[in-house]
């Protein structure tokens, strides 16, 4: 059963073709307005048939803190379509827009998560023009029953058309709580996930973050998944995700110098590759078929991407510069980058990836390391053995010891070749090719080392900014994804509150990076206080306070050594001071006033 609303569908549509631009947006306030007439009757028709939503929302992956998190965390949430921060439709975060009257956040940005649980719902996070999530009013995102990338119309009829019909076409406040009664929006989480990758001449940094140079000639492991945990590779253990590169030289430089130009994965039957073919052409393919990304040039687009999608698995190609973003739905995201070199005339790849926090453990092998969040344990081998610590191994010891390990078989390749090129020549190069271990250095930081490193080697500066770029950008992810202060998990998202009362909550919070951090008030009644070392929260409530009104208290909470906000928001529902009390003392009232009539009526008998 779906919400009375009639057949004014046209505005849901806006998912689809939403770069369709000023056309849609004038469907959309058409059928607003029919849509308005009846909402009261929709909301309540729509709410009497709902079932309580912890019933379908577990196991939902957890909104990030901070907008920079979630931005960085492409394995786990991709861009609303609806409300993308910069967005320029003229209906952007339309659906995310707060309540000026009970002071509620407006969303800049929202994200949807790629996955899924058990029973098809997804999740949604907002974020406000701070950066922090938001998680009151309309401006929140929230726990969607159907997830919009599987189950479009589901999700429309679901989701969508109850928060017009409660909320945004409604005035009436109740209409609205219920609404997210049963579509709760979630607090933030810490609980984020890695990112690691290799670029240049190939450097890699781990998904715990360490960082070598491995100037490997064949076709090796980049990343696997097994299906079962694990410090060593076992090939007679079925994989969630398997994933490929294929180095080789590049031709006309005198140095010895390796690139990634293939690189493959695949996920139970679905095979991808990307290949810098012999023209110079980087080409995308899809178990035996090529893959053509065609922009709609009818479409008016915010970004120049094309986005393909599958079961289970998609991938965005960016046409400004052809980057392609490979997403799937155990957690997993892979961003592959063209870059030209000049002194060779020829293309190289750089892989970056980023994985959900939910396969830290013994889940993933190859040559970016295990993520356990220990960076002394990321140089193992194949077979699991560990053959020491960045700091204690020369750049031979790292390619001979541990790099080379790594090297597949010709039965275990993904890769698809071209005349004349086979697997069996690859694995031959692996214990063949030798490369230069005297490594130029200039300057601790990774990114400038790298640059060096590159510029060198190839005798050309702009593969050695490619390179420091590269860097740059994979360092700089990792670092958005560090965690704000977590406040605690025992407060509630509201708080029953009476006349009179004095009301104390502690925001209790702590970081990974620091024990000092600093708390302060955002929002909050003028008579209330935040101490801001213990966060401990005081407000008296007044007795004149309207009962059932809601009062938003806002908190953040900053760590010493890296500046990372969070912040916490508590709804504070203010309700009679006793009812009880309140019946006893009418009671007592009644009583006392039959009494007096009583004691009347007696005198009077008595004067008589």
């Amino acid at each position: 059963m779906v919400p009375d609303v009639g057949v004014h569908i046209a505005v849901f549509r806006v998912a689809i073709v939403i770069y369709r631009g000023e056309k849609i947006y004038k469907t959309v306030k058409t059928a607003m307005k029919t849509i308005q007439v009846n909402s009261n009757m929709n909301c309540n028709s729509w709410s009497q048939i709902q079932e309580n939503s912890s019933i379908w929302n577990k196991n939902l992956l957890p909104c990030p803190n901070t907008l920079r998190q979630v931005k960085v965390a492409r394995a786990q949430y991709e861009p609303d379509a609806m409300c993308r921060e910069d967005g320029f439709i003229s209906f952007n975060c339309w659906f995310q827009q707060g309540r000026q009257q009970f002071n509620e956040d407006s969303a800049i940005a929202c994200f949807r998560s790629v996955q899924s649980n058990v029973h098809g719902t997804s999740g949604e996070c907002c974020y406000n023009r701070g950066g922090y999530i938001i998680t009151r009013g309309t401006g929140a995102g929230s726990d969607d029953r159907y997830h919009s990338g599987h189950t479009f119309w589901k999700h429309q009829f679901d989701d969508v058309l109850p928060l017009l019909a409660c909320c945004k076409l409604e005035t009436d406040i109740e209409a609205c709580n219920k609404y997210f009664q049963y579509r709760p929006s979630r607090r933030g989480s810490d609980t984020m996930g890695q990112f690691g990758g290799t670029w240049g001449d190939p450097h890699f940094l781990t998904l715990d973050g360490t960082s070598y140079t491995f100037n490997g000639h064949s076709e090796y492991i980049y990343l696997v998944i097994p299906t079962e945990q694990s410090i060593k590779f076992d090939s007679s253990v079925s994989l969630q995700l398997e994933s490929q590169i294929r180095t080789v030289p590049l031709e006309g430089i005198r140095n010895k110098v390796t690139a990634i130009k293939t690189f493959a994965a695949r996920m139970v039957s679905m095979n991808v590759s990307i290949i810098v073919s012999r023209r110079n052409q980087v080409v995308v393919r899809l178990n035996n078929d090529e893959l053509l990304f065609l922009l709609d040039e009818d479409a008016l687009t915010e970004v120049n991407t094309t986005t393909l999608s599958f079961e289970d698995f998609s991938i965005i190609k960016n046409q400004t510069n052809g980057q392609l973003t490979l997403s799937w739905s155990i957690g997993v995201s892979i961003q592959v980058t063209p870059v030209f070199v000049n002194t060779t005339s020829t293309v190289v790849l750089n892989v970056g990836t980023a994985l959900s926090g939910e396969l830290k453990g013994n889940w993933t092998l190859g040559l970016i390391g295990g993520y356990d969040g220990n960076p002394a344990n990321d140089l193992r081998t194949k077979n699991g053995t560990l053959v020491g610590s960045i700091d204690s191994l020369t750049s031979k010891q790292i390619h001979e010891l541990y790099g080379t390990t790594w090297a597949i078989g010709p039965s275990q390749s993904l890769f698809r070749y071209e005349a004349n090129d086979r697997a069996s020549f690859y694995a031959s190069q692996n214990l063949i090719y030798i490369p230069i271990f005297d490594e130029p250095t200039a300057g601790s930081q990774e990114s400038n080392r790298t640059c060096y490193y590159d510029a060198a080697i190839t005798n050309d500066i702009s593969f050695g900014r490619a390179s420091w770029h590269a860097a740059e950008e994979q360092i700089e992810q990792r670092e958005s994804l560090r965690n704000p202060p977590k406040l605690s998990d025992g407060l509630s998202l509201t708080h029953s509150v009476k006349t009179g009362q004095q009301v104390n909550i502690l925001f209790n919070a702590t970081s990974e990076f620091t024990t000092i951090i600093a708390c302060k008030l955002l929002h909050g009644p003028s008579e209330s206080t935040l101490e801001e070392r213990t966060g401990q929260y005081r407000w008296k409530v007044p007795e004149e306070t309207t009962i059932g009104s809601s009062i938003p208290v806002q908190v953040s909470a900053t760590d010493e050594t890296y500046s990372l906000t969070s912040t916490y928001e508590v709804e504070l529902t203010v309700e009679p001071r006793n009812n009880a009390q309140t019946k006893t003392s009418s009671i007592f009232l009644l009583i006392l006033v039959v009494s007096l009539q009583v004691l009347c009526v007696q005198q009077e008998i008595t004067q008589k």
